[in-house]
């Protein structure tokens, strides 16, 4: 009978930590199994793209069914470039006038040549998105004209540019002429904040542009590395504050709390791009990563395959957590009692 009321206690510790793996979700009308769900979750833990709580119950909605209106990207165009407000100004575009909430943005985006109207002296701010400009608008952020110039201009050569660099990967649906819904945008913009950016290599008569995807030949740049100062990492989470899958004590780094270590899935130097410092063996099973987890309660992902976004500390040389979901394409549960 001692035995079995051992067996039964361990059960029931076993049942409250199996109780205790559960993901928030950021808002009540995105499930984590819905198309976009990742990038929608993950913008919105890098303040990049915002719900509301229009039924005022409490609960934060996305609407990713929705339309997302021309001034509202303007918004996000600024976000992803590291620049999270810009104060209200004057426009060249008649229907914005300097009171407007998107003003500065839209002014900031239409002198880099992101964004322009539409020839009429009009831009059309609370006209909802098409599909091809955003596609316009994400691939000159990034940089990519030289390379639409050379395809076929607006849509089609920033629509191949998109295609060919990976800022369409996952997106459902979507032709020219059609409104993007806002989950549709989300997803554009996930990609688009970790593709490599075209610019200029060589100056003068003879300008040479490239794309800043290989650290050993041109270097490696993104949104996220050059603006956001942030690293992306895909992996799996291999030790918690409290213990480690492989030998069952944490091999982490435990001087400041809560602090996880994730074995990096990449091991193309491209995507290790600046942790070289950092990338310490800690098993003679996988390289581990260690990672503070900050204001991110990551515990409850041990043994996860996860994305996730960490922001370098100035102050400490240490990367600190600001987003992690899980990887969905490679996790599977099961529910038991």
């Amino acid at each position: 009978m001692r035995n079995l009321k051992k067996v039964i206690a361990l059960v029931a510790v076993f049942a409250m930590l199996i109780s205790t793996v559960a993901f928030a979700e950021s808002f009540s009308d995105v499930a984590k199994t819905d198309n976009y769900a990742e990038a929608i979750e993950t913008l919105s833990a890098l303040n990049i793209i915002t719900g509301d709580d229009e039924n005022n119950d409490g609960k934060m909605e996305f609407r990713p069914a929705d339309t997302i209106t021309r001034a509202e990207v303007t918004a996000i165009i600024s976000r992803i470039q590291g620049m999270n407000s810009a104060a209200q100004s004057n426009t060249e575009f008649t229907d914005v006038p300097s009171s407007h909430w998107a003003s500065g943005y839209i002014n900031q985006a239409a002198g880099q040549g992101i964004v322009n109207g539409y020839g009429d002296g009009n831009f059309g701010p609370e006209d909802a998105v098409k599909y091809e400009e955003i596609i316009k608008m994400l691939m000159e952020t990034l940089g990519y004209n030289p390379f639409v110039n050379d395809n076929g201009g607006y849509p089609t050569g920033y629509i191949t540019a998109a295609q060919r660099y990976g800022v369409l990967e996952g997106v459902v649906g979507g032709g020219v002429g059609t409104e993007a819904p806002r989950g549709m945008v989300a997803q554009m913009v996930y990609n688009a904040i970790d593709t490599p950016l075209m610019d200029k290599y060589t100056y003068g008569k003879d300008a040479q542009y490239v794309v800043y995807d290989n650290i050993d030949t041109y270097g490696y740049q993104t949104l996220l590395t050059r603006d956001l100062k942030m690293i992306k990492i895909t992996g799996k989470v291999v030790a918690n504050s409290y213990t480690d899958l492989t030998n069952g004590s944490t091999s982490v780094d435990t001087s400041m709390d809560k602090t996880i270590a994730v074995r990096v899935d990449n091991t193309n130097s491209n995507y290790q791009y600046g942790l070289s410092d950092y990338l310490a063996t800690s098993n003679t099973d996988y390289r581990a990563l260690s990672i503070y987890q900050g204001e991110v309660d990551a515990d409850s992902y041990l043994g996860y395959a996860v994305s996730l976004y960490a922001k370098e500390e100035s102050n400490n040389d240490e990367y600190t957590l600001v987003s992690i979901t899980q990887n969905g394409s490679r996790n599977s549960s099961v529910e038991f009692t």
